[in-house]
């Protein structure tokens, strides 16, 4: 269900919408947020969608809720074609995680206030995007210098791709054909070393 921040009596419920966690924003159709007065708040906000084609949309602020999880988030007036889809932000706000075997949203847990560089079992713990606060898995299948090549277990969905990251900088590029998604934290020149490491291990990638 989609609520109107400003008056709640204004929402709606909305059906078919996607779980994706490799989708930093919540994707919902324009007519459906203009029907409970949703404002554009941001336009014109350049995406990369996943046939490697940059879009412009315009974002709103709107309540979410999925069972008995709730947010205020920033979403997104998806248009004709577009799909309709709930985003790792708000996975985040939910505190929710995917549980693949159930198909569901389920509690993600308590909230950490603080957080070591890495777990016990030496896996990088994220505070962003698909961050293990999600508790969605992040088999880690290449590693070349300080660049770790890994998937989102929960990522089986989408279209071929594979997340990249060095410290705190985080990029994921599909890979039929090798295209960027989205970019957090690389400079243009090591985002385009990065590429050509995909653009050369692409088929080991897509058979891992």
């Amino acid at each position: 269900m989609i609520e109107n921040v400003a008056d709640r009596h204004r929402s709606i419920r909305v059906s078919d919408v996607l779980v994706d966690t490799g989708s930093e924003y919540t994707w919902l159709p324009c007519r459906t947020l203009e029907s409970i007065g949703i404002q554009r708040e941001k336009k014109d906000v350049t995406f990369v969608m996943a046939n490697g084609q940059q879009v412009t949309r315009n974002i709103g602020f709107a309540i979410v809720r999925s069972g008995s999880f709730f947010t205020v988030d920033e979403v997104v007036f998806a248009e004709t074609g577009d799909l309709s889809l709930l985003g790792a932000r708000t996975l985040e706000g939910f505190n929710a995680r995917v549980d693949a075997h159930r198909k569901q949203l389920v509690a993600a847990g308590p909230l950490p206030a603080a957080s070591a560089g890495r777990n016990e079992a030496g896996r990088e713990r994220r505070h962003c995007l698909g961050s293990d606060r999600l508790e969605v898995g992040m088999p880690t299948v290449l590693r070349i210098g300080p660049y770790r090549f890994f998937f989102f277990s929960a990522d089986c969905d989408e279209p071929s791709h594979v997340h990249v990251e060095r410290d705190d900088a985080e990029a994921k590029f599909w890979l039929d054909p090798v295209g960027e998604a989205y970019n957090h934290g690389f400079r243009a020149a090591e985002l385009r070393t990065v590429r050509e490491l995909v653009e050369a291990n692409r088929d080991f990638l897509q058979e891992a």
